[in-house]
């Protein structure tokens, strides 16, 4: 397996298991929970997309470049 594979296996089994405390068929007539599950639910489709996830990658370097230039 490569990195990129590895990646993706690992993004969608933290899916999963993060998934389960907030399903909407485990919570019904819970808003909140139901809100949680969408957002993860997006932020895992984007993360599973090369495109996406090489504009986070870029956007997080910045940041933490940002970061260090700050801390000097």
């Amino acid at each position: 397996m490569d990195q990129p594979d590895i990646l993706i296996k690992l993004i969608k089994t933290k899916f999963r298991r993060l998934s389960l405390n907030c399903h909407p068929d485990r919570f019904p007539n819970d808003n909140v929970k139901t809100d949680e599950f969408i957002r993860l639910k997006l932020a895992s489709e984007l993360l599973l997309d090369d495109k996406w996830r090489q504009r986070y990658n870029q956007f997080i370097g910045d940041k933490t470049l940002q970061a260090k230039r700050i801390a000097k």
